[in-house]
C-alpha cells in the first residue's frame, strides 16, 4: 500500500512542479507583454499631448510677441 501511495505522491509532485513551471513561464510572458503595452500607451499619450499642446504653445508664443 505504501508504495502505491508514494508513487501517487511522486506523480502529484511532478504534476505540481510542471504546472508551476508553466504558470511562471506564462507570468513572465504576461509581464513582458504588459511592459510593451505600457510603453506603447506611454508613446501614444506622448504623441497625443504633443499634437494637442504643440499648436497651443505656438499660439501662446505668438500672442506674447504681439
Amino acid at each position: 500500500d505504501r508504495d502505491i501511495i508514494q508513487e501517487d505522491l511522486n506523480e502529484v509532485t511532478t504534476d505540481v512542479r510542471v504546472t508551476a513551471e508553466k504558470v511562471s513561464t506564462m507570468a513572465q510572458h504576461q509581464v513582458s507583454n504588459t511592459e510593451q503595452i505600457v510603453q506603447l500607451q506611454a508613446a501614444q499619450s506622448d504623441m497625443q499631448v504633443r499634437r494637442h499642446y504643440g499648436p497651443c504653445v505656438r499660439m501662446h508664443k505668438s500672442q506674447q510677441k504681439g
